[in-house]
């Protein structure tokens, strides 16, 4: 269903052209609790611990491999809490135990899109991983495999990965990072001539026949730049889920001699329910000017953010990431050379101050590099700024950067080292 503008929790928006290193703004540190009346305190702390009850019901059936148990119970708890990527993630990991792959691999797709907490991410990508390979995806399966190690370190995803064989120098380009070519030129209106072909893609390169999507409230682009005859600029849409909401879209279009290519930069999942939110942003691309010789170069500057609340665990967390991606203007077409974040933010804060609710300790950290392109070179300049560095100061290699294209980094610290 889609959700109409005024009802969304996030817009798209766009910024003003400004200096690549140049600080974006700020994310909130972690985000206040909303301020509850005694009956709303009350109803709310009931049903925390309804869906505390529930999941332990349903962790023990499913320990007893009592699966239809552990879903409905989960299923339960569901209802009251149904933002919740911890319960989605129960129930992604009853249905695989039962041997339901389709709802397996439906419901972690799901919670990966709902979640700001990288381990919960890192443990539902891994059933997600485990459902594609039971249904004898290997590519699919290893590609999510790898998102998952790069949100946690974990011996059974890397024994997982490893047993699958997959990739290598001749491993396929990720769905993710593949242009998308249309013929004639780069459209004035680029979100509408996007959705008028009644398909769509996000950041995780999937792509299928859509519930109508949608150009309303996304913001207007940019001017595009022109580039060596090339015309490059952003554009936004709103993809409706089955789920319900649907993910503000981001995508970078590029326009050329008698076609023109999409490929997708960031997304974020707004379901208008369960105190989960997200926003994307985007900033005008810019023309490398000091690129080595071969086609021009252009650098993609973004963020994505996203908020999730917890009932179960009484808890409210954030993150959010700055991207930087390089793309080649190449005479075949344009093609990714590499991405990275250059800024990230994470935090947690209590939902009801209550002595009988869980305590969570507020926290929040901020990782941040400055990255300039190297004059002459394929690489990057990498400099700490805050916090332990995201990647190791000095000069970095496109054909080494931490992901191969934007849309990769779309996980919680997907491109972090």
């Amino acid at each position: 269903m889609h959700v109409p503008a005024r009802a969304r929790f996030a817009r798209f928006a766009l910024f003003a052209a400004s200096p690549l290193l140049a600080a974006a703004p700020a994310f909130a540190a972690a985000p206040a609790a909303p301020k509850l009346t005694a009956a709303q305190s009350a109803e709310l702390k009931a049903r925390a611990a309804e869906v505390r009850a529930h999941l332990n019901t349903g962790r023990r059936a499913v320990q007893a491999k009592d699966f239809a148990a552990g879903l409905r119970a989960f299923q339960a708890a569901l209802a009251l809490d149904p933002g919740s990527a911890a319960v989605l993630g129960e129930l992604a990991w009853a249905a695989f135990q039962q041997g339901n792959m389709a709802e397996a691999e439906k419901q972690a797709r799901h919670a990966a899109a709902l979640t700001a907490d990288p381990k919960t991410a890192g443990a539902v990508l891994y059933t997600l991983g485990r459902a594609l390979e039971a249904r004898g995806d290997k590519t699919a399966a290893a590609e999510t495999y790898r998102r998952s190690l790069t949100l946690r370190a974990n011996k059974t995803v890397e024994a997982r990965l490893l047993a699958l064989g997959v990739g290598g120098p001749s491993a396929p380009v990720p769905a993710a990072c593949r242009f998308e070519r249309f013929d004639g030129p780069l459209p004035a209106d680029l979100c509408a001539a996007f959705v008028a072909r009644g398909k769509y893609r996000v950041e995780d390169g999937t792509e299928g026949e859509s519930p109508p999507a949608s150009c309303d409230g996304v913001g207007a682009a940019p001017a595009a730049i022109t580039v060596s005859g090339w015309q490059v600029r952003p554009f936004a849409f709103f993809a409706p889920s089955e789920y319900g909401g649907g993910y503000e879209s981001l995508m970078l279009a590029v326009g050329g001699p008698g076609a023109w290519y999409t490929t997708p930069l960031a997304s974020a999942w707004m379901p208008g329910m369960g105190g989960v939110d997200g926003h994307v942003l985007a900033y005008p691309p810019e023309a490398r000017a000091d690129a080595p010789a071969g086609p021009p170069q252009v650098l993609v500057r973004f963020e994505s953010h996203r908020t999730d609340r917890d009932l179960g665990s009484n808890s409210m967390e954030y993150d959010g990431y700055w991207g930087l991606g390089i793309v080649s203007l190449a005479p075949e077409g344009p093609r990714w050379l590499g991405a990275l974040v250059t800024k990230a933010e994470s935090g947690v804060s209590q939902v009801l101050d209550d002595p009988d609710e869980p305590k969570v300790e507020p926290r929040s950290a901020t990782r941040e590099i400055g990255a300039a392109p190297a004059p002459g070179l394929d690489a990057l300049q990498v400099i700490p700024k805050i916090g332990a560095p995201l990647l190791p100061p000095g000069r970095r290699v496109f054909g080494a950067l931490p992901a191969p294209c934007a849309a990769e980094l779309g996980f919680t610290s997907a491109g972090l080292q």
